[in-house]
């Protein structure tokens, strides 16, 4: 026969636990929003980049586009990934102005890519993808 302290501590322990898993799995609800937005994100930067490269620096669509990045990239980036956007954004200000720029524009947009590519690869569990020589 259980005595009524045994009830009252099984009680708790299952609404303990109860609240417990709660906790966790909304946490993980929200981590998988998050990344999915991320990558959301990084997708149309990836795009945005691949644009660039193609020598369509000049184009308005282009300036726009970084710009309509602007506000995902303050929500869903950590901050030395925003930092590095922001230098993205300036070099290709300064190149689109300049053209002997260029070479400082393709830097900053190799690491810009590199650095937040490598991070949702990491926080996807996948390889990282071996910088370019």
């Amino acid at each position: 026969m259980q005595t009524p302290i045994w009830n009252l501590l099984t009680i708790t322990i299952v609404i303990v636990g109860w609240f417990v898993i709660a906790k966790l799995n909304r946490r993980h609800e929200i981590e998988k929003e998050r990344r999915k937005y991320r990558c959301d994100t990084v997708k149309s930067l990836l795009l945005l980049s691949y644009a660039i490269i193609e020598n369509r620096t000049d184009n308005v669509k282009v300036q726009e586009n970084v710009q309509e990045l602007i506000p995902n990239v303050m929500l869903y980036f950590y901050p030395e990934e925003i930092k590095q956007y922001d230098n993205f954004a300036k070099a290709l200000e300064a190149a689109k102005t300049d053209k002997k720029n260029m070479a400082i524009f393709s830097e900053e947009l190799n690491k810009t890519i590199s650095l937040v590519t490598n991070r949702v690869r990491k926080e996807l569990r996948l390889p990282m993808i071996p910088p370019k020589t």
